[in-house]
């Protein structure tokens, strides 16, 4: 009979210390954060070039060019043992992405006046073009895994 009493006394003494555990866990484990930013611009400017013949006749043109890249990475994780709990646990959390830019300006143009000879014609014309478009890809992580050796402590 005392046998059964030491098994029930101490069962008991057992569940109030895992109901009165969870009030002063504490962790023994590692995080590490990650938080980056690679990319650049890249921009080719081709100055305008303007090459004429008196007040007669002209011809310009001028181009800019520019590449923009990113990788973008924003992971954190963390492991470790909550102990008081009894278990060993990881949780790895963030997001990667990616994005590429273009954007292009251009112009062009030419003219004539040709009052200075004696020609009654004149005209000159102006062209631009604008493209700017930008592609761009997320993606988001998120995993937790945990090993509990007792599936009857409370969790919170």
């Amino acid at each position: 009979m005392d046998r059964a009493r030491l098994l029930a006394f101490t069962a008991a003494l057992l569940f109030m210390a895992c109901l009165a555990m969870p009030a002063g866990a504490r962790f023994i484990g590692t995080s590490v954060a990650f938080d980056r930013h690679f990319g650049d611009t890249i921009d080719v400017n081709v100055n305008p070039v303007v090459a004429g013949l008196s007040d007669t006749a002209f011809g310009m043109a001028g181009m800019n060019l520019g590449v923009t890249w990113g990788v973008d990475v924003d992971l954190g994780t963390m492991a470790g043992y909550p102990y008081c709990y009894g278990g060993l646990g990881a949780v790895t959390a963030g997001g990667v992405g990616c994005s590429v830019g273009l954007s292009m300006d251009e112009v062009h143009g030419a003219g004539f006046n040709g009052a200075e000879f004696g020609i009654p014609l004149a005209g000159q014309s102006l062209t631009s073009t604008h493209f700017d478009q930008a592609w761009s890809a997320q993606n988001q992580l998120n995993n937790a895994n945990a090993i509990l050796p007792f599936a009857g402590f409370p969790i919170m």
